[in-house]
């Protein structure tokens, strides 16, 4: 059988993984799909080559793929995302320095929204004014900087005064808090372990504490591609989501582990990956719940959650509140072809697109906020 060949870029993070297995264990085969896997090293790249072409499919923050496709700049990309890459597993880490100050100072944080800002708040004091904390994230366009600016504003920090936010690529980001370059970072896995296993930071707050539901990755699809490949690309949600359930089982964790690890995956050592894949978050004392595949429907591409991201872009100054926009950005997310691929495959597929956001467990803010998806589109 002669295979269809896609292209697909990715970045050295955990949450690459059902892409990377999908490929690496013949689910890709089965669909008549042959993945060529290559890595980069920024988001930047990935969003670059998309949008030139030498990607059909991509690895890709889901705020991202929402810029590309309204024609944000620097470089338009409109993608389509079929599905969703997990959840979970982003963690705002301290440097290693500024740990050891908090706890020369007696200031316990354990992990959650509000002790960790209550601790920020200390070291930002400290500081004073004239040399702010410098707070990285992966890109202006992420779920981490939408989180961390969320949780900043919630908790009475300004992020606009009272720290500096700054742009570290994922795999710099354990160097950048070495050196001194940032103070913080919000990373996702494998590279949150990596700081601790090297020494040089500290897990300070889960973002799943944030917000519960922690939207992040998409399969992003090159808009034109998709719309002439609709076979290939159901496909592909298909073995992509049968990888996905596969990483989520406990038992296949040490060939996962074993897959992962290798050098044109994430290059990383085998017991980091075991301690970024663990079920739970460890930092100052606590254990708290981690990142999930597949499982509570960690697959689905809420249009909830790309409304959310919007509306963070027209909060954060990146864009003006438009309802064409809105739209649009809505239908970058597409449950349609996510039901289409799944038909007869699963059941308990959600029947609906949108939800109100803060109103379950599955989906609760850290302050209690409710996201009323209905009246954030208008």
């Amino acid at each position: 059988m002669t295979l269809t060949k896609i292209t697909a870029g990715f970045i050295p993070l955990v949450d690459a993984a059902p892409l990377i297995v999908a490929q690496a264990f013949g689910m890709a085969a089965e669909e008549g799909l042959e993945i060529d896997l290559v890595k980069e090293k920024s988001w930047a790249n990935v969003r670059d080559r998309l949008a030139i072409g030498h990607f059909e499919v991509a690895h890709l923050l889901a705020p991202l793929a929402i810029a590309g496709t309204l024609g944000l700049p620097p470089l338009p990309a409109p993608v389509v995302a079929p599905m969703a890459l997990g959840s979970g597993r982003n963690v705002v880490t301290l440097s290693h320095r500024l740990a050891g100050r908090l706890a020369d100072l007696g200031i316990a944080a354990d992990g959650t929204p509000q002790t960790a800002a209550a601790a920020l708040k200390a070291l930002i004091a400290e500081r004073g004014g004239d040399r702010p904390l410098v707070l990285a994230v992966v890109h202006p366009f992420s779920a981490h900087a939408y989180f961390l600016r969320y949780w900043l504003r919630a908790s009475g920090i300004d992020p606009e005064t009272h720290v500096s936010i700054e742009v570290v690529p994922p795999p710099y980001m354990v160097d950048a808090l070495k050196s001194g370059r940032v103070d913080a970072g919000c990373v996702g896995e494998p590279w949150a372990t990596a700081a601790q296993c090297d020494g040089v930071g500290q897990a300070l707050l889960p973002c799943d504490e944030i917000w519960t539901a922690n939207p992040d990755k998409v399969l992003a699809v090159q808009q034109g591609w998709a719309a002439e490949n609709e076979a290939p690309v159901l496909g592909l949600v298909r073995a992509v989501r049968r990888a996905a359930i596969w990483c989520d089982d406990p038992a296949n964790r040490d060939v996962l582990i074993a897959c992962l690890a290798m050098a044109e995956h994430l290059d990383r050592p085998a017991e980091e990956l075991s301690a970024s894949l663990s079920e739970t978050f460890v930092g100052f004392g606590r254990q708290g719940l981690r990142g999930r595949f597949a499982a509570g429907q960690a697959n689905f591409p809420w249009r909830s959650h790309a409304l959310w991201f919007y509306r963070q872009m027209v909060a954060n100054g990146q864009a003006v509140f438009d309802p064409a926009a809105a739209s649009v950005a809505m239908r970058t997310f597409r449950p349609d072809l996510y039901r289409a691929a799944l038909a007869g495959c699963e059941d308990g597929l959600p029947d609906a697109d949108m939800r109100n956001e803060g109103t379950e467990e599955a989906s609760r803010f850290f302050d209690g906020g409710i996201f009323d998806a209905d009246s954030a589109a208008l």
